[in-house]
């Protein structure tokens, strides 16, 4: 009797490649991990060994740790973000299904305890955690880092580069005090003399910040209600590159240009700094909780070929921000005067009334 061929999916990952993978090498069936049905399925057979080879790649990172580490399936979850939730429950008997006839060292991650091991040498920032480097570079020494690795940096940086065409249009916004509006000539980065502390730039150090919509540049800007307000359409005179800093977390460990044990002992670093760009700041918070950073795009300003950084808006669900070292290698070609009619406000209570009774 012929022995039933066991199938995972498409559905049981959220990585992209491993997704990929599944879908070039699958058919159409149902899951016998997470229970998707009619999903693009991969045969679990000896014949295809694509799947089984890329994930021994990250299990490869761990050792044998007896009574000092957790469980392979407990570390894959905790340490990566590959394995959907509908899977985490299952992910051993997946992993079982996937090697049925393991070398030595295969049977003994897959049975006791392990530990990652060390590639101390490959970190970016030397070991230390995000929240040190933070700590060093606001109130230690800002320009100086005795262990932080620029070539470790450099890989990534590369990785999370897009292009943007000169067929892109851009936006910015500028609240008019004076109700007249503003021209193109004035739509540009402010003087150095000028410029404020951003998420990215220092003060002093004139950059030009953008937005995606018309809607996100409107939002950064935090405009009030009856407010005048120009909007700038901006596109590049030529073909420029951005490193995507909000790309750094969704860097897949499976990518052939970057070694896995480099993602590996970076990744939560890389998750940190991924967090620190999504992190709303107020208008009255201290300038001081932007140097980490602006130390990051200020090394990217560095990097032969990258002309500029671009990350998720705070504040617009889906936007998308750009600051551009160069400004002068955008144009403004047209600008739009408007006044604020409306806003709308989403709240919650997080601080108690000090005048509601406490008995």
């Amino acid at each position: 009797m012929k022995e039933k061929t066991t199938y995972c999916c498409e559905n049981c990952f959220t990585d992209k490649i491993l997704k990929q993978q599944i879908k070039f090498h699958g058919v159409k069936g149902s899951c016998d991990f997470c229970g998707a049905i009619r999903v693009c399925a991969y045969p679990i057979v000896p014949d295809k060994q694509q799947l089984q080879d890329e994930l021994r790649g990250i299990i490869d990172l761990y050792e044998p740790a007896a009574d000092e580490g957790v469980p392979l399936t407990e570390a894959l979850i905790e340490d990566w973000d590959f394995v959907s939730h509908d899977l985490q429950s299952h992910l051993g008997e997946l992993l079982h299904a996937l090697y049925p006839q393991p070398d030595n060292l295969m049977a003994a991650l897959l049975s006791g305890n392990v530990k990652r091991k060390d590639f101390g040498e490959l970190a970016i920032l030397g070991g230390h955690s995000w929240s040190e480097f933070s700590e060093h570079v606001k109130r230690g020494n800002r320009y100086y880092i005795d262990y932080f690795q620029r070539k470790a940096l450099d890989t990534f940086l590369s990785a999370v580069c897009v292009s943007v065409s000169p067929k892109e249009s851009l936006y910015r916004a500028r609240i008019c005090h004076n109700g007249s509006g503003f021209a193109p000539k004035d739509m540009g980065a402010p003087p150095g003399l000028l410029a404020r502390a951003g998420r990215i730039n220092p003060a002093g150090i004139s950059e030009l910040y953008l937005a995606d919509s018309e809607d996100t540049a409107l939002h950064e800007v935090r405009a009030g209600m009856f407010d005048i307000v120009t909007f700038g359409r901006f596109q590049p005179q030529e073909q420029l590159t951005v490193a995507d800093l909000s790309a750094f977390s969704r860097i897949s460990p499976f990518a052939d240009a970057i070694s896995t044990e480099s993602v590996a002992v970076n990744h939560e670093v890389l998750r940190e700094m991924t967090a620190e760009m999504a992190k709303q700041m107020r208008s009255n918070d201290d300038p001081i909780e932007y140097v980490p950073t602006q130390f990051i795009a200020e090394y990217a300003k560095t990097v032969d070929g990258i002309d500029g950084v671009r990350y998720d808006s705070t504040l617009v669900k889906g936007g998308v921000n750009y600051c551009f070292f160069n400004p002068n290698r955008l144009r403004c070609f047209e600008v739009r005067t408007t006044s604020i009619q409306g806003l709308s406000y989403v709240y919650k209570s997080q601080v108690k009334d000090p005048r509601q009774n406490t008995m």
